[in-house]
């Protein structure tokens, strides 16, 4: 069995207060492993993933070139939000869908389709494929 030495080098045993008061100053700022609260940034370097379920079922990483929401698990992926927009980082939308059951796609940031009460909502052409017929 080894002994816990004092910084000093000097040799001389701690005693239970001073190794109970080392060991509560190594907590000291670092999250739980159960309930805990971050209150900071978690940064995970390209190619480490965030990753969730007892088999690894959800993912979430980017790999210097593209990032990734993978659900490789069982069921469904869902995305819930009272209202939910799909956009780019530049600010333009792809997509809205709102509480009331609308559900708006655009083009170029501009409403082309869009649902309602009676059906669907259409801005510009509508250009459907003939099939030969």
């Amino acid at each position: 069995m080894s002994t816990i030495v004092t910084r000093s080098g000097k040799g001389s045993s701690l005693t239970n207060s001073e190794v109970d008061s080392n060991f509560t100053n190594l907590n000291t700022d670092k999250l739980e492993l159960g309930g805990g609260t971050l209150t900071g940034n978690l940064i995970l370097n390209d190619n480490v993933k965030a990753i969730f379920g007892t088999g690894s079922d959800l993912q979430i990483f980017h790999d210097a070139s593209n990032s990734y929401i993978n659900d490789v698990g069982t069921g469904n992926l869902y995305i819930k939000a009272t209202n939910l927009t799909l956009g780019s980082a530049a600010g333009k939308q792809y997509l809205n869908a709102y509480s009331d059951g609308g559900v708006f796609l655009y083009h170029n940031n501009v409403e082309k389709v869009g649902t309602t009460a009676t059906g669907i909502s259409v801005t510009g052409n509508v250009d459907l494929p003939d099939n030969g017929k």
